[in-house]
């Protein structure tokens, strides 16, 4: 197997300075995302231009410290397509960290459509589609409390609940 020198240049960096995180929002999605954060500005330009992402200024943290600076790759799947590529160089602990990322990524990714399949208890109507939204707005329904219906948080909405395939 070849592997591009560039991945691993960008491996053996984040396995040193980097870190791999899955922030979960509002409970309901989450995405995946690599950072580094180093006083060496011309060490992250280089990374950045390999694989792309954002520098920002960090502060100083003590007067007689260099300023630090953080970069970071989240944008929608880049990151965890980074992650792919760089998982067979990486150590023990950073495929720990990557493995528990793509845990959390694939249990609370964002989905364009959310799935459904539900009856009305109250006129038999069964309803299966992908776009809860738009199923949402036909019935003027509340599309978190359906969301959380389709889930399984709630038993119902309504008269609507999730019936099972």
């Amino acid at each position: 197997m070849c592997y591009n020198e560039d991945i691993i240049w960008v491996a053996g960096l984040l396995e040193g300075e980097g870190y791999f995180t899955a922030p979960i929002k509002q409970n309901k999605w989450a995405y995946f995302h690599i950072g580094c954060e180093m006083t060496d500005l011309d060490v992250l330009e280089k990374l950045r231009d390999k694989v792309g992402g954002r520098i920002t200024k960090g502060r100083k943290r003590e007067l007689k410290r260099k300023m630090s600076y953080t970069w970071f790759l989240s944008k929608k799947d880049e990151a965890y397509k980074l992650a792919m590529q760089l998982y067979p160089f990486m150590g023990k602990r950073r495929k720990a960290q990557i493995n528990k990322c793509i845990k959390i990524y694939h249990t609370y990714r964002k989905q364009k459509y959310t799935y459904y399949y539900l009856r009305n208890i109250r006129t038999g109507e069964i309803e299966q589609g992908k776009n809860l939204t738009r199923f949402c707005r036909k019935h003027n329904l509340h599309q978190s409390n359906m969301y959380n219906v389709v889930m399984g948080k709630n038993k119902s909405c309504k008269g609507w609940i999730r019936c099972e395939n």
